[in-house]
């Protein structure tokens, strides 16, 4: 399950923190894969600001559920540190710990932390070589484009035999360079789920091509799920959170606006889907709100059974990681996992949750 973070104004950031917590351990007691921790700077609906630090506390907190980065973003760090605090999280959870990379998509962010936008793809290639360097030969230098320095022991060495890892990707050129070197995509929960299809159709026809064996490659699905006997009940509730949540997400970022003004090639195809959304008149937050309850599990047991399964049969993607708290606070989120564990997850053919 994703532990977001988000705090909505009536919540206090302690509330917020001590509820991931609570969760992450929760989710181990029902027996969930993974908790997943997500990385936001400079906005309430993300109060976590190091993924691998909450990833850290959650590991100790537990012994048997993964844990992983959803996302790690990459251009803000130095590749060689990233490898060594991954490397020791492997060592230390017996190989619990799974990182997930992507570039990002906030220009704030990379302003504040000295990122030129225009070199976020690149740094990301760049970066992800230069962390398999490290783990595969224990030893990296670099005279890169970004970053040059003598070769140097990278300590500790991975626990795993390969690092356990999962891209973001949603672009084509996103989706063709995770391919290319066999890295398992996590694709987010407000896709159409046929675009998913065709997302995995296209990593396993380019991972092929790179001599991968797509069959091997697990990806990830997210989801928001909340359950409830009461259907109109749980999607009202649902809806007033999200309705909130992509308030502050349009709030904390203005990268549409930046492509458009500078050209910045590597979010080319985030323009042009804001621009398609933009035709089909589906940039207002309550029609974003709207397609999110469709697109997720939002609503009675068999509600949620029907939309989890269609998504898992449409793809053929079998781990789906879970977002519960748009239901609200503590109280809502315990009973909507609880209802979940016993009424919908046993009745999901071949799942991963």
């Amino acid at each position: 399950m994703f532990l977001n973070t988000a705090r909505p104004p009536q919540f206090t950031e302690r509330r917020v923190l001590e509820n991931a917590k609570l969760y992450g351990q929760v989710a181990e007691e029902m027996g969930f894969e993974s908790a997943w921790m997500l990385e936001h700077h400079f906005t309430d609906y993300g109060l976590c600001g190091s993924p691998m630090v909450m990833a850290s506390y959650i590991l100790g907190a537990t012994r048997r559920i993964k844990v992983g980065t959803a996302i790690s973003i990459l251009p803000l760090e130095h590749p060689v540190r990233m490898a060594e605090q991954a490397a020791l999280l492997d060592q230390l959870s017996d190989g619990r710990f799974i990182l997930g990379i992507g570039r990002g998509f906030f220009d704030k962010d990379f302003t504040v932390f000295g990122v030129d936008i225009h070199d976020t793809r690149a740094m990301t290639h760049n970066y992800y070589d230069i962390m398999q360097e490290a783990w595969t030969k224990g030893v990296v230098g670099s005279d890169g484009p970004f970053l040059n320095f003598p070769p140097v022991p990278v300590n500790p060495r991975p626990y795993s035999a390969k690092m356990p890892m999962v891209c973001a990707a949603m672009s084509p050129s996103t989706i063709e360079w995770a391919a290319k070197n066999g890295l398992p995509m996590i694709m987010q929960h407000d896709i159409e789920h046929n675009e998913k299809a065709s997302n995995v159709e296209l990593y396993r026809a380019l991972s092929e091509e790179h001599g991968h064996n797509p069959d091997e490659i697990e990806h990830t699905i997210a989801m928001i799920v909340a359950v409830d006997p009461d259907r109109e009940r749980v999607r009202e509730e649902c809806r007033q959170y999200l309705h909130w949540f992509e308030d502050a997400v349009e709030k904390a970022q203005n990268i549409i606006d930046i492509v458009r003004e500078h050209g910045v090639e590597c979010y080319d195809w985030h323009l042009r889907k804001w621009r398609e959304a933009v035709i089909k008149g589906d940039t207002a937050i309550s029609k974003v709100v709207d397609n999110l309850l469709r697109l997720n599990a939002i609503g009675t047991p068999e509600d949620a059974i029907e939309t989890i399964q269609h998504v898992i049969d449409v793809t053929g993607v079998k781990r789906v990681v879970i977002g519960f708290e748009a239901i609200g606070d503590r109280d809502r989120v315990l009973e909507s996992m609880k209802l979940f564990d016993e009424q919908v997850r046993p009745h999901i053919r071949g799942a991963k949750i």
